[in-house]
């Protein structure tokens, strides 16, 4: 199936969207970590999600760019959201695992939005 210029126009939207708020994410904290670095650690784990989000839409935007198969795109989600359930990270980096916790789950939320988009239109 062939993503409609509809589709793929709100696709790219998101896409973008998730990247932006990766990076405006990263810039308030980096931000904070000078002025107030205590406060700033508190709410770390908001910075691990919104940049394991913004990962995971930059890997979606250039598998788009070579690829409009809504279908291709579809398994290519499910299939990395499923290796990452079933093979976590497991460092001696908490760092390393709590984003790549929270990069498994942004995988696994895009494979339930482009599967709701297939079957639902939108």
């Amino acid at each position: 199936m062939i993503i409609s210029s509809d589709k793929m126009e709100m696709l790219a939207k998101r896409l973008q969207s998730d990247i932006d708020s990766g990076q405006k994410m990263v810039d308030e904290f980096r931000e904070k970590l000078g002025e107030h670095p205590a406060y700033a650690l508190e709410w770390a784990h908001k910075v691990y999600r919104s940049v394991a989000q913004a990962q995971v839409a930059e890997n979606l935007k250039a598998f788009i760019e070579h690829n409009e198969d809504f279908d291709e795109l579809l398994a290519y989600v499910t299939r990395e959201a499923i290796r990452r359930a079933k093979y976590p990270e497991r460092s001696t980096s908490i760092c390393s695992n709590l984003l790549d916790r929270d990069s498994a789950a942004a995988w696994g939320e895009w494979a339930e939005r482009l599967d709701e988009l297939k079957r639902f239109g939108g």
